[in-house]
């Protein structure tokens, strides 16, 4: 699928799709053009309580819901008039699905699943998923989601393909019984739907304080790896710090198999524990590559900087 483009008025064109299979769909640009945001920079910013999917031990899938307003939110409304295209109710972004490249390394696929709108001749809507990614060659998503049962993600895109289906067959139900259901009423129920599908995936939207006091207890767990990270960054030399060609970000190895990962600015997206063997199999494959000279003491800068500033993670270890 494409994500219809309001700057060139097309439904297909150079903006409309994602570069690699770790993008995501983020909404439009105030001039309508597509905005694709690598996953991992997106639930950083977004549902960083989430990046475990990702990068722990075990991928496991997740899904953010969008709604329709959110996407649209920054588009001028001059780019929007007069346009043709289905209205799009709402996005699943969904990530952490498990896919073995053609060089037989495993890697993850990201995917937007766009719900979109249109109306018939008589006015009732119709809803139908468009689903986008651009996964590695020569891996083809149609047919990646078209293998039913083989797959996390084609066993999930399945069964929201159905409950949607359910939901359209119950809007049409109540049309042809003269009942017609109101427009608000429908999209209701179709974002019923979306929070359905992301629940499937075990990642239930949380409440704020709840994500708060969460990550208040991961910081307060002494057995947990990322309670290490300030200590083992800071005692890093250049040969515990290697970077992630897949991901863009920078990895740094601790005692005990614990493994950090960083933004190459510096900002702490998570911690893990890996096996020996997990570790070795990164680096023998050139996934994890050794640090340039360069590229080391800017992230060390970086990580200084950001630690030493007033209400840093390090400031408040220290003051505690």
């Amino acid at each position: 699928g494409h994500a219809h483009c309001y700057w060139c008025h097309q439904p297909s064109c150079e903006h409309s799709t994602p570069e690699d299979g770790h993008s995501i769909f983020s909404g439009w640009s105030p001039t309508g053009i597509p905005i694709w945001k690598n996953i991992t920079t997106f639930l950083l910013s977004e549902e960083p309580e989430l990046l475990d999917h990702l990068h722990g031990d075990q991928l496991k899938p997740m899904a953010v819901v969008v709604s329709g307003d959110a996407l649209l939110g920054d588009v001028l409304q001059e780019y929007i008039e007069g346009t043709t295209f289905a209205h799009p109710v709402g996005c699943l972004l969904a990530g952490g699905f498990p896919l073995l490249r053609g060089d037989r390394e495993m890697d993850h696929l990201a995917i937007t699943a766009m719900l979109l709108e249109t109306m018939t001749a008589r006015g009732i809507p119709k809803y139908r998923w468009n689903f986008i990614s651009t996964p590695p060659a020569p891996l083809h998503l149609p047919t990646m989601l078209g293998q039913e049962e083989n797959t996390p993600l084609a066993r999930w895109i399945s069964a929201i393909r159905s409950m949607l289906i359910g939901a359209q067959e119950a809007i049409e139900s109540r049309a042809r019984e003269g009942k017609r259901m109101p427009l608000k009423e429908s999209r209701k129920l179709v974002m019923a739907v979306m929070n359905e599908a992301q629940s499937l995936l075990g990642t239930l939207q949380r409440r704020h304080d709840r994500r708060t006091r969460h990550a208040d207890m991961r910081v307060a767990d002494p057995d947990r790896p990322t309670s290490a990270a300030s200590t083992d960054v800071l005692a890093s030399k250049r040969g515990d710090t290697l970077v992630d060609r897949r991901e863009s970000t920078i990895i740094v190895r601790g005692p005990h198999g614990r493994i950090h990962v960083f933004t190459r600015n510096g900002i702490h997206v998570t911690s893990v524990r890996y096996s020996p063997d997990a570790i070795l199999n990164r680096i023998q494959r050139r996934r994890w590559t050794p640090i340039e000279d360069h590229d080391f003491m800017t992230f060390k800068e970086e990580i200084m900087k950001r630690w030493n500033a007033p209400g840093s993670a390090q400031d408040k270890e220290e003051s505690s």
